[in-house]
């Protein structure tokens, strides 16, 4: 029976909380950013970009067993939310315990095959002994298989829109990853660094089943759980998601495991440094947006609500995005300096590409969570599809016609291309002209600022003098200057002060 005290912890409206989880989400992102800086530039400076790109394409290659879960994961949140929209924490809790169950069984079985030929195939196609990557690819296992069962747990708490409760459980896991960091690599190098990831996979699906049983006391819940209606409603959906997540799950891995082969394990290090510095940037703009996906699905049929979710949304990405992506481009040999200890070429390039992919491909995020909140799936798994065909086929055309920096154009070209089949396609039937798609000129003229300033500074080089560098603070601080003016004279500054006004939820409240 569910207590008055429950109840005041699980929103059943929503909306109400959409500014505070996306807040906590923000927060969330900063402090995973914050520990990944500490982590990737204590394993370079102890161990080296080539041992950091062993690690990244063995953890790659076991991720491929994650297309294995049917999409189940992923899949939780929008049915945990509707449970508990009707103050059903006994559905929630069943459909929490099924898609737990479905997904461990299924990934453990993938598991069981794809070691044995990933430690027979990756020597052969890398060049590497299979003694470099047998024991990396056995620890590569247990954390793939924890974050596959944290992100059914993640997905219950963003069903209960409690990002505040996630964002507690990501800060213990990070703790124990910088700690585990600097106490196990300097005594047993790479695979300490590996021990220390599967720590933190530990402490955190400890500390997601501990609020995830605090909000949902019912779980886990076997008896009296319907196995047969609850999957005939996921599985549809989650077949949908799963294909997104095979096309997603490739990505990753394809354009690792190409570089590696047309640029080097050397190279992999530094786009692996180079795109985390980028995501977990971006993730501060997504995550807010990933927090529309419960709330979407509680609105049913209300498309007047949910095109007025949208636009705000879409207003508030827009003027964000220019100018923060044209600062990260324009500040990646700052970024190599303080990261690295010098100015890595390969890995300036790299930030430069891809925050170019990246800066598109988020103009997309709101129409993205929006179709997950809403189940209309079509054209994301469409543009995944598009991506992940095109990030094979224009990163080895890349790679033999430039090399590593080819690979990743490649890869960023594939991603632009289907972050503009998602975006369009759902403006449509809104009836939005697609000039609304356009950032303002302030904006445009940030972009243009940022990314050429980005590529005037390559010219410099690794060995550039401290009045270059200097000058390099210089000019990074009057774009960012920009940026600022930019987005403060965007209309849609408006729209995010009301947004955040509207408060934040306490920390305490669970």
């Amino acid at each position: 029976m569910q207590t008055m005290a429950n109840r005041r912890k699980i929103s059943t409206s929503g909306v109400e909380r959409l500014p505070g989880n996306a807040i906590w989400s923000v927060a969330q992102v900063v402090v995973t950013g914050a520990t990944l800086f500490f982590v990737y530039r204590y394993v370079i400076q102890s161990l080296g970009a080539k041992q950091l790109g062993l690690w990244s394409v063995a953890m790659a290659a076991v991720s491929i067993s994650r297309l294995a879960e049917c999409g189940l994961g992923g899949a939780m949140t929008r049915f945990v939310s509707l449970r508990l929209s009707r103050e059903d924490m006994d559905g929630a809790a069943g459909i929490l315990t099924i898609g737990g169950l479905a997904t461990s069984a299924l990934l453990l079985v993938a598991l069981a095959v794809l070691l044995p030929l990933a430690i027979w195939l990756l020597p052969v196609f890398i060049g590497q002994g299979a003694a470099a990557y047998t024991p990396l690819l056995v620890l590569a296992v247990p954390c793939i298989f924890l974050l596959a069962n944290s992100t059914v747990l993640q997905s219950g708490l963003e069903g209960a829109l409690r990002s505040d409760s996630r964002m507690l459980a990501t800060t213990a896991a990070n703790v124990s990853y910088v700690a585990g960091t600097v106490l196990l690599v300097p005594q047993f190098g790479l695979i300490g660094f590996a021990l220390a990831q599967v720590l933190q996979s530990m402490v955190l699906c400890a500390a997601l089943l501990i609020f995830v049983k605090r909000l949902i006391p019912p779980y886990p819940r076997f008896r009296s759980v319907e196995i047969r209606p609850i999957l005939r409603e996921i599985v549809p959906y989650g077949a949908q998601f799963q294909l997104i997540t095979l096309m997603l799950l490739l990505f990753d891995p394809t354009t690792k495991i190409i570089l590696a082969r047309f640029g080097g394990l050397d190279a992999t290090g530094y786009f692996e440094m180079a795109n985390k510095l980028v995501l977990q940037i971006r993730a501060l703009l997504v995550a807010a947006n990933q927090a529309i996906v419960p709330v979407v699905s509680r609105l049913g049929d209300s498309v007047d609500r949910a095109a007025k979710i949208y636009r705000l949304n879409y207003e508030i990405i827009a003027s964000l995005s220019v100018p923060i992506f044209s600062v990260i481009a324009c500040a990646a040999g700052l970024a190599s300096l303080l990261w690295i200890g010098r100015v890595q070429p390969a890995f300036v390039h790299f930030v430069i590409i891809i925050s170019f992919g990246y800066l598109i491909n988020t103009l997309s995020a709101p129409a993205y969570f929006q179709n997950l909140g809403s189940g209309q799936l079509f054209w994301n798994t469409l543009g995944h599809v598009i991506i992940a065909i095109g990030n094979l086929g224009f990163g080895v055309l890349g790679g033999i016609l430039f090399g590593a920096e080819g690979v990743v154009a490649g890869a960023m070209a594939a991603l632009i291309a289907g972050s503009v089949v998602i975006l369009v396609a759902f403006h449509r039937p809104l009836n939005l002209d697609l000039g609304s798609l356009m950032p303002d000129f302030w904006q445009i003229c940030a972009g243009i600022a940022g990314f050429g300033v980005a590529l005037m500074l390559t010219r410099t080089g690794s060995d550039s003098g401290s009045a270059v560098k200097i000058g390099e603070w210089a000019i990074v601080g009057i774009v960012i200057a920009a940026s600022t003016v930019a987005f403060a004279l965007s209309p849609t500054i408006r729209s995010l002060k009301i947004l955040l006004g509207r408060g934040m939820p306490s920390v305490n409240r669970f």
